[in-house]
């Protein structure tokens, strides 16, 4: 509750006191030792701590193949994890090996349709943006964007992410008209669902602005 309230410091005092009474309950391998390294990570990646995230996430990942074994939903979940504070490290390798286990094994486990499926091909995407893989971006991008419209119809706020990072990626692309209507969309949504001064809705109007700022440069980049 604090951390979705942005008191990221009362959330991360009290992640670190329940993972160490879990250490001394339970031990060093037990799931909720896992469980409660893996919050404590996400903190630390909002605060932008991302090596201690990742040490964290680190521990809780080999700890889940221990107790579950490699093809189990939790484990998924901490590569994605992992997987994303990587990418905030810029070590976009390692981060794409472990979306594309978490992304088998979520299809595995849950089916093409899943939501889950949807964010794992949206993170993994991501990834292959910064790589410069563009092509690959756009075809896992447009795969989550029709699974989330069939999920969760048209004006949902996932369909909103999933439209906003594929407008930036048609950028990449060079087809500045489909990418402006997809982020402008997207800005549309959180627009009516949000307002003006919500994060999601500062990201789509900066993504907006940028590819209409590339298409009137003729689509030059610094």
């Amino acid at each position: 509750m604090y951390r979705n309230l942005g008191d990221h410091e009362k959330a991360r005092g009290l992640l670190a006191s329940a993972l160490k009474s879990d250490i001394e309950n339970f031990g060093e391998g037990h799931p909720n030792v896992a469980i409660r390294r893996s919050n404590l990570a996400n903190v630390y990646g909002d605060l932008g701590e991302h090596e201690k995230a990742r040490n964290l996430l680190e521990l809780a990942l080999k700890s889940s193949i221990e107790n579950f074994g490699e093809g189990h939903p939790t484990v998924a979940v901490d590569q994605s994890n992992l997987a994303n504070v990587y990418g905030d490290l810029g070590e976009y390798e390692k981060a794409r090996g472990l979306l594309e286990l978490a992304l088998e094994s979520d299809i595995e486990n849950f089916g093409e349709g899943h939501p889950t499926v949807a964010i794992d091909r949206s993170n993994l995407a991501i990834v292959y943006r910064n790589l410069g893989e563009h092509e690959k971006a756009r075809g896992l991008l447009e795969s989550a964007l029709k699974s989330d419209i069939e999920n969760f119809g048209e004006s949902h706020p996932s369909v909103a992410i999933r439209q906003s990072i594929l407008g930036t990626v048609y950028g990449r692309l060079d087809d500045y008209e489909k990418g402006r209507e997809l982020c402008q969309k997207a800005w549309n949504t959180f627009m009516a669902i949000f307002g003006e001064n919500h994060p999601h809705t500062k990201i789509a109007k900066s993504n907006l602005d940028g590819i209409i700022a590339e298409q009137k440069a003729g689509g030059k980049r610094g």
